[in-house]
């Protein structure tokens, strides 16, 4: 796979050349790649790509064409296992991310998930999960993250994470984001 996987990116390095480079339109105009397009590049480049400077954005008064968007709900599918707790005891909440028929779990991709703000009832052992930090647990078709946690105060609420992570089928990879909504309940 890495062989047709090298052939692939090689070729589409020559087409970004022909397409962009030379026909005056900017890389970083984002009407002027679909959405495919710009998911065989971050999957050939493997590394987290900065966004566009907003002045090569268009105008904000332009409405979106979702014409051309993927449709994601095939690719991948989310599991959240809630965490219930004692305050002052350790617990866990699970994330998982299960790909979709035809397509694998990518373990050569640097997958993250990120928590977003600061918890009120718990505090959480770690805000950010890597795959190549050894904190997903991954197979042929999911990955599992384990978030441990100690309860800080009673009551409820809900963490927000996000997930940047890569799934493949038999022709391509793309680079999917996810968000999770994790319930925590702290008892006393």
């Amino acid at each position: 796979m890495s062989r047709h996987f090298a052939i692939t990116c090689a070729a589409f390095s020559v087409l970004m050349l022909i397409s962009f480079g030379f026909g005056g339109e900017s890389l970083g105009d984002e009407d002027a790649r679909d959405s495919s397009t710009a998911s065989q590049a971050d999957t050939c480049n493997k590394a987290d790509s900065s966004e566009a400077d907003s002045s090569n954005k268009a105008d904000s008064s332009n409405k979106e064409d979702t014409s051309n968007k993927a449709d994601t709900s095939k690719e991948f599918s989310t599991k959240v296992a809630s965490a219930k707790l004692k305050s002052g005891a350790e617990g866990q909440a699970t994330l998982t991310i299960v790909a979709g028929k035809g397509f694998k779990w990518n373990k050569e991709y640097p997958a993250k998930v990120t928590f977003e703000g600061a918890p009120k009832h718990v505090t959480l052992a770690k805000t950010q999960f890597k795959q190549f930090g050894g904190d997903f647990k991954t197979s042929e078709k999911r990955a599992d993250v384990s978030v441990k946690m100690t309860g800080k105060a009673a009551g409820k609420e809900t963490l927000l994470a996000k997930a940047k992570f890569s799934v493949c089928n038999d022709t391509t990879c793309v680079i999917r984001e996810a968000s999770f909504n994790v319930s925590v309940d702290v008892t006393k």
